[in-house]
């Protein structure tokens, strides 16, 4: 049973709340309704082979709405993630569903996603730094890897190119991924 609440959201969207059969309240948090709404986008870039001191580099570039992401990284030893906003780049790969998928989580919803992703474009300028994070993942040419993911959400601003860099320090060639869950608004 849903209700209406008093009010429309910015595109004239009735509000609603979901509740059951006897009236009560079914609670829902904000991204699980996202994905309902079709506004959740979810990004993997994986490197199957990532050289020791290579790099994954992934640009960006908003459209006019702000990015909201919750970032996770991942590499099969030691390395680094670093953020930037305001770079420079050139060339760049597409979407290929090989290297780099971006997907909506409620596919029949079909909701354009406005930012533009390409991944190994040749970095001019790395623009502001952001965030700057260590990979830990034990020591010598065998680490065990590690991931990271603080679970709070950044926002990206509108027109906005930004750079997500993972680096491979494990001393050994080892599997590496950035996965980004997303919405704009």
């Amino acid at each position: 049973m849903t209700h209406l609440i008093a009010g429309n959201d910015p595109v004239n969207q009735p509000r609603e709340i979901n509740c059951d059969s006897n009236g009560n309240l079914i609670p829902i948090d904000f991204w699980h309704n996202q994905v309902h709404e079709g506004d959740v986008w979810t990004l993997n870039y994986l490197e199957e082979a990532l050289a020791n001191t290579g790099e994954m580099v992934l640009c960006g570039t908003t459209g006019s709405k702000t990015l909201h992401v919750i970032i996770e990284y991942a590499n099969g030893g030691d390395g680094t993630f670093k953020t930037y906003t305001g770079a420079t780049i050139t060339g760049g790969t597409a979407p290929d569903g090989v290297k780099l998928s971006v997907f909506n989580r409620n596919p029949p919803k079909q909701k354009p996603l406005l930012t533009q992703f390409v991944y190994a474009p040749t970095v001019n300028a790395l623009g502001t730094p952001r965030g700057l994070r260590a990979i830990t993942g034990g020591s010598g040419g065998n680490s065990t890897g590690g991931k990271g993911n603080n679970g709070v959400e950044s926002n990206i601003p509108p027109n906005t190119k930004f750079l997500f860099i993972a680096k491979n320090l494990s001393g050994n060639v080892k599997i590496a991924e950035i996965s980004i869950d997303m919405y704009e608004a």
